[in-house]
């Protein structure tokens, strides 16, 4: 690699590599702390109240993704295409109005289910689904005018009236699982209110022309099969061990399912960083993205691999006894969202080169899959074997995005650079299900030595732009 390349290579590294510092303090690190709610929960809420709240959310998420076809990412994607003058916010103006629609079919649905199911806490529901999807249209506004950092404040106070209000309603009022709704939901208002504040976004309301409304329908609608195909391979689960097996252990899927999200947190925020960078006009090489996702895959497994340990020695301090079980489903979640969000960083790929159909093609195969094997797998191995039937669907749907983008651009994976991220992550795992204290004891330190040693030239890179940053200031 010659001076120029290298030097742009490490510059591209920079910028995404403080990308992702910024969204980990408004993304990650905020709902890191949300994590310490687990005590809360598993101490207070009995299995059935919890697993019957992460159901309605998860049915929720189910009809939202498909009515409102991910309009927001679409309208961060448009907006980049032209950021002069009023241009980005015709297209702000006409997401609002495919917003508005989606919203009125969202109520409409809700209260048609209400007059043929007994729906708890039904009106709780309708505002917590309305509060979330406010809160991803002014979050992709905000990032598609560059404002990562009054995203990354905003996602801190959204956190902390989430978290404060937890409190206070638990443990102060000694109100159910209803605070939860509740508490998301002023949390997820008070950083759309932050927003639109620091937008000043009453005064850009520019009416789109009827073809630009258009446009964007015809973008966001392939992408609302793809959410739906994402929460059947995601959410499903779900429901067929709250229906399969019992609410209870629905309360213990979903709280083993809190330590998948650390994972999943975790790569938020790399995924919005990569999309700071990938969507714009300039299509790259086939070789930046080869090199992207194979270095992208090898530190998520690394990451995990170090992750599993700790949770392994947190576990007792943080879950309630009544929630034991989830001990051991917990690696099989942190796999599922290794590869779910490898999944997502390369179907960014095809939302750069406006391939949005082909991201619904191989949502739909993956989770024909998924139905074909979470039922029976459910049946005869639990919870586990509810969180294996999404891994596989996975697996199958990056293994076809791979091809898909080998042929329509050329993008390649560099598969033996992944092999020790491999190994690491297998013995990380068989450590964990030992259940041993002693043994994770030891492997936590020594994995998270072995990565650093991996990752020791990209932390003196980081060191070295900060070193320099301070130096001119």
């Amino acid at each position: 690699m010659n001076e120029k390349a290298l030097e742009k290579s490490e510059s591209t590294f920079l910028a995404f590599a403080k990308s992702t510092g910024i969204f980990f303090v408004g993304n990650t690190l905020s709902k890191v702390i949300t994590l310490l709610l687990i005590p809360l929960y598993t101490n207070t809420l009995p299995t059935s109240a919890y697993g019957y709240y992460d159901l309605s959310v998860t049915v929720c998420t189910l009809v939202t993704s498909f009515l409102y076809c991910d309009v927001w990412s679409s309208v961060m994607r448009l907006m980049r295409d032209d950021l002069d003058g009023d241009a980005p916010w015709k297209v702000v103006t006409a997401g609002w109005i495919l917003f508005g629609v989606s919203t009125g079919l969202f109520v409409f649905i809700c209260l048609l289910s209400s007059c043929f199911f007994d729906i708890p806490a039904l009106g709780l529901i309708i505002i917590y689904g309305i509060a979330t999807n406010i809160q991803s249209m002014f979050s992709c506004i905000a990032r598609g005018r560059g404002d990562n950092v009054d995203f990354a404040v905003s996602g801190v106070l959204c956190t902390l009236v989430n978290v404060g209000l937890n409190l206070a309603l638990i443990l102060g009022f000694a109100m159910g699982y209803e605070a939860l709704y509740l508490a998301y939901a002023a949390g997820f208002v008070s950083q759309c209110l932050y927003l639109a504040v620091r937008m000043r976004i009453w005064e850009h309301l520019v009416l789109p022309s009827a073809s630009q409304v258009k446009e964007l329908l015809i973008y966001s609608a392939p992408l609302g099969v793809n959410s739906v195909a994402y929460w059947l391979l995601n959410s499903l689960s779900r429901v067929v061990v709250a229906t399969a097996l019992s609410l209870a252990a629905n309360g213990v899927f979903a709280i083993g399912s809190k330590f998948g999200s650390t994972v999943a947190l975790a790569t938020t925020c790399f995924t919005l960083a990569w999309q700071d960078i990938a969507f714009t006009k300039e299509v790259r090489p086939a070789s930046f993205y080869s090199k992207a996702v194979t270095q992208y895959t090898g530190f998520l497994m690394s990451c995990t691999a170090v992750l599993l340990p700790l949770i392994s020695l947190a576990f007792p301090i943080l879950v309630g006894s009544g929630y034991d079980e989830a001990y051991a489903i917990v690696p099989s979640f942190l796999w599922v969202a290794v590869v779910s969000a490898i999944s997502t960083f390369v179907g960014n790929i095809f939302y750069v080169i406006k391939d949005t159909k082909t991201i619904g093609v191989s949502m739909v195969v993956s989770c024909i899959l998924n139905l074909i094997l979470v039922y029976p797998l459910t049946i005869s191995l639990g919870c586990l074997g509810a969180n294996l039937s999404v891994l596989f669907a996975f697996v199958l749907n990056i293994l076809l995005r791979f091809r898909i983008l080998g042929h329509s651009i050329g993008m390649r994976v560099d598969w033996r650079s992944l092999l020790l991220s491999a190994v690491l992550l297998v013995v990380s795992s068989a450590a964990y299900l030992t259940g041993q204290t002693c043994i994770n004891a030891i492997a936590a330190p020594v994995i998270l030595v072995v990565v650093f040693l991996m990752y020791r030239d990209k932390v003196s890179l980081l060191l070295g732009g900060a070193m320099k940053r301070l130096g001119r200031e």
